[in-house]
């Protein structure tokens, strides 16, 4: 289904904006579902196509090369992922333009990448740049220092993060084990029933639980880094091959920026072992505290004291004949005593009628205390 307009034209998830049109406002594409957004060259601005309440996740065909790209920061955090395609030569310059119009950390849900072959003509023929541009010999030797310096950051890559993560990883997974099986239950015995709660495993569970889930977090934030490293360094031996028709002047300018960003994931990457190195020796820290014990209870150990004083008051004020001690005896047995109701009194009003609904469209329903829903919670 296919649906024309004088600006743009939507089919199927695709969107085409028309020669001519100058600025696509914030919401200009409101609830409009779509994964692909064609950009025309007489674009000059483009501002967050969709509503401020709605999440972007698309593929963005630029075909200028000079289209402001205008997201504000509330539009930042309603991105999903958005793939730039930008003709190679203009790649630097978005980049570039990006880095100083949006915040720092833009790259973590847009990529900046060359338009593939087949969508180059999506408008028709268009002028393309030189694509076997000879470098100057100046200009070849900046090309080589440019190289040489990116591999020389890929070899402090390698030194200071690849390697000692490696390592570090097989200590992590070992020390995960060992932390898992440090797990230990023990039973209550019975002379401590009236004065101690049972161990409760689920406190020590959910410490196992949070330590692999931090774990695997500081790994996977390591393996995203690995993952941009790698994909930088094919780009710049494809710049360096000169096979993807960019000028000199902007293979330059992209061999800097792809330098720069390597500096900053290298600190990155460092930053992410020291967190990976400090967790280790805090499993090791925390293994006492999954050794689930009985814990000693005020409120057990008064319920236990109240039981006994009522068994043994009424037997204490039988067997002594002396009024004042009887007395005493009736009157702390009637104080326990009303004690007692009023705490059966709030224990049977502390249940609450539990109604759950399962995936599978059935219901359950059970009765739970109050009071622990809400230690929970």
């Amino acid at each position: 289904m296919q649906e024309l307009n004088t600006k743009c034209t939507i089919e199927e998830g695709v969107i085409t904006i028309a020669q001519g049109v100058e600025r696509i406002e914030e919401g200009t594409f409101c609830e409009v579902d779509f994964n692909e957004l064609h950009v025309p060259a007489s674009v000059k601005t483009l501002e967050y196509p969709l509503d401020l309440s709605e999440e972007l996740e698309a593929d963005i065909y630029l075909y200028g090369a000079d289209t402001a790209i205008q997201f504000s920061e509330q539009a930042m955090w309603k991105i999903v992922k958005a793939r730039i395609f930008v003709m190679p030569e203009y790649q630097a310059d978005y980049v570039e333009q990006l880095d100083q119009t949006l915040s720092a950390n833009w790259r973590e849900v847009i990529s900046i990448k060359p338009m593939p072959t087949d969508r180059r003509h999506h408008y028709g023929a268009i002028k393309v740049c030189k694509t076997h541009e000879e470098p100057t010999p100046q200009q070849r030797t900046q090309l080589m220092a440019l190289d040489a310096e990116y591999r020389r950051l890929l070899a402090k890559w390698e030194e200071r993060c690849a390697e000692p993560f490696a390592v570090a990883l097989v200590e992590l997974r070992a020390e995960e084990e060992n932390f898992k099986s440090s797990f230990k239950l023990v039973e209550l015995p019975f002379w401590l029933f009236p004065f101690c709660d049972k161990p409760q495993s689920m406190k020590a569970r959910n410490r196992i639980s949070f330590a692999l889930q931090y774990g695997q977090y500081l790994v996977d934030n390591f393996n995203t880094i690995t993952k941009r490293i790698n994909s930088n360094t094919t780009e710049v031996d494809a710049l360096m091959r000169v096979t993807d028709g960019c000028s000199i002047s902007s293979t330059t300018k992209r061999l800097k920026q792809l330098c720069a960003e390597c500096q900053q994931l290298i600190d990155e990457g460092v930053d992410k072992l020291h967190s990976l190195r400090i967790h280790i020796p805090d499993l090791k820290e925390e293994r006492p505290k999954l050794v689930a014990k009985p814990t000693f209870s005020f409120k057990r150990t008064l319920i236990s004291i109240g039981l006994f004083l009522c068994v043994c008051l009424p037997l204490i004020a039988r067997f002594i004949a002396v009024d004042s001690v009887q007395d005493m005896c009736f009157g702390v047995w009637g104080i326990v005593l009303i004690a007692f109701c009023i705490y059966l009194v709030w224990w049977l009003n502390d249940f609450v009628l539990v109604i759950r609904h399962r995936s599978d469209g059935s219901v359950e329903i059970t009765e739970e205390r109050q009071s622990k829903r809400s230690s929970k919670l």
